[in-house]
């Protein structure tokens, strides 16, 4: 059930609650199998549509439209141009709506498919009447909230993890903000990275956990903690971010960064001299290429961080540019650095 080994109560209450619709209603074993499968994959499937387009409401889905229909002359893909001028850019289109459209449908079908098979429900109790919708009244509803479960479900961060031999690179969680926030406290951490300032409160380490745990589901980033395996213990962070995947970003920015990530990582401080930072960063640039098939990675260490430049160089990478300014995200000077870069044929095994 959606491939968990070990589902929660809720969770099964839920599922034995649908079959259960579903059987009282006169569906045969067999037949409620297959209507359960059909029904679930199209809730699971809309959510996770839904949650990957490039738009949250009806304005944002014209202008995506539109910039998709300028990229072609207009009779290059006449069906889809009708279908975004007659339909998508119409006021108050909602994508959300069409899941109800289509689960008309599937009831219909089903109801059909109902009436095909001879099946007494005596066996689960006879219902009244014989009409799928009025058998089991409850059925719209049941799924209508199974789909909200379901949104809501995916929008919530999941456990992302990679291994090492040493290490599990695992996505932060609330419980993290404390490990986090000692990380980055420190001034000796700190003082080396562009992209922390200090003083590190607990308050900024909660919105880092939060804002990476979006960032994780957006796909534009993957900040994960680097946690020992032997105790278990946060030992530093690793991260991947990739501009192309920010919605933040104009249209030409993210063009120009397409297949582009840019990597990072900090070590705390007793775990120094460890390899530790050497072991995440090879892992996550085996990730970057292998599973999300980027095409190059840049890094910009600070020049008073020389220990992170020689982590790059371990890696393959090299120095594209030299003297650079990086300017603090959370503030304060901009900061001399050097930018790093590695692209997937030059990467070593």
């Amino acid at each position: 059930m959606e491939s968990r080994t070990s589902p929660g109560p809720a969770t099964l209450r839920h599922h034995d609650a649908v079959l259960g619709c579903l059987r009282r209603a006169g569906f045969s074993i067999e037949l409620t199998a297959h209507s359960y499968s059909l029904l679930d994959s199209y809730i699971y499937g809309f959510v996770l549509q839904e949650a990957a387009l490039p738009f949250r409401s009806g304005d944002e889905a014209a202008e995506v439209a539109q910039q998709i229909m300028g990229h072609f002359p207009a009779d290059a893909y006449p069906h889809l141009t009708e279908l975004a001028v007659e339909h998508v850019l119409k006021a108050g289109y909602d994508y959300g709506h069409e899941f109800e459209i289509g689960l008309d449908f599937i009831l219909d079908a089903l109801e059909r498919a109902r009436h095909q098979h001879s099946y007494s429900p005596s066996q689960v109790g006879r219902v009244e009447p014989a009409n799928l919708m009025g058998s089991c009244s409850s059925l719209w509803s049941c799924f209508k909230q199974l789909q909200r479960e379901v949104t809501n479900d995916m929008m919530r961060p999941r456990a992302f993890v990679l291994e090492t031999r040493r290490l599990l690179l695992r996505s932060l969680a609330d419980e993290d903000v404390d490990a986090v926030h000692r990380l980055y406290a420190d001034w000796d951490v700190a003082k080396t990275l562009s992209r922390i300032t200090h003083p590190f409160s607990l308050e900024a380490a909660r919105q880092f956990v939060g804002e990476a745990q979006e960032a994780l589901v957006q796909g534009s980033s993957y900040v994960l903690g680097m946690f020992e395996r032997r105790h278990g213990a946060l030992v530093g962070v690793v991260s991947l971010r990739i501009p192309s995947m920010d919605g933040a970003r104009r249209e030409e920015e993210r063009a120009d960064e397409a297949r582009l990530g840019i990597l990072g990582y900090a070590v705390a401080r007793p775990s120094w001299g460890q390899g530790f930072a050497s072991e995440g960063a090879k892992r996550m640039v085996r990730f970057a290429f292998d599973d999300l098939r980027l095409d190059r990675l840049q890094a910009s260490p600070l020049r008073d961080n020389p220990a992170s430049g020689r982590v790059l160089e371990g890696l393959g990478f090299t120095v594209a540019e030299a003297g650079i300014l990086e300017e603090p995200v959370y503030g304060g000077p901009p900061r001399l650095a050097d930018r790093y870069l590695l692209t997937r044929g030059s990467a070593p095994e």
